[in-house]
């Protein structure tokens, strides 16, 4: 639904960083991120730890989570895309590794969350994809059968994660290329 480049966020806020990719690697595929996506942690004990083991002006570190929000923008074609399947009645359900404060922040910017008739947040639930588990808590939390779920994402871990458990799953690219996947494959009734 929405855009994830971590590096541009680094790239924006970190332009004197000598290592900007190895500065990306430190913020964003940390146990720090990692925790802050399970729950386990608050984006203030987050900006904490980054400070303590990167050594990051705090000034600089508060700008991060406004930052990652503000990146955070609907890929182009989405929200319409889902708005014909939700006219079309087809029950829609979103699973995403996020934070709490994020999460917050994206239902109250953005009312395509309304089409969703549940919405699985890892940092909720204590678990990231490609974990079995999470795809199994959204099973069992809304009562689907895996055979007649579909899941789209753009990262091959999480569509093997729901492929494990028994879910159907579509690699998106492009919401053209979704679209017509969607007709082609599963004989969808979409524009």
């Amino acid at each position: 639904m929405v855009r994830w480049d971590p590096l541009s966020i680094t790239t924006e806020l970190f332009p004197e960083h000598p290592n900007i990719a190895q500065l990306n690697q430190q913020l964003f595929k940390s146990a720090t991120w990692f925790d802050l996506n399970l729950g386990k942690i608050t984006d203030q004990q987050a900006l904490q730890q980054y400070q303590q083991n990167l050594g990051i002006d705090p000034k600089q570190l508060e700008q991060l989570m406004p930052a990652v929000k503000r990146s955070l923008t609907p890929i182009t074609g989405s929200a319409e895309l889902v708005a014909q399947l939700y006219q079309a009645q087809y029950p829609l359900y979103a699973l995403t590794d996020n934070t709490k404060e994020i999460m917050a922040f994206l239902k109250a910017e953005y009312d395509f969350w309304r089409m969703f008739r549940g919405v699985v947040v890892s940092a909720e639930i204590g678990v990231l994809k490609p974990n079995p588990a999470i795809y199994e808590y959204l099973l069992n939390t809304y009562q689907l059968t895996a055979q007649e779920t579909l899941f789209i994402d753009d990262h091959q871990p999480n569509i093997d994660g729901a492929q494990a458990v028994g879910i159907q799953a579509l690699r998106f690219e492009t919401v053209k290329k979704c679209i017509e996947d969607l007709k082609k494959i599963y004989q969808l009734e979409i524009r």
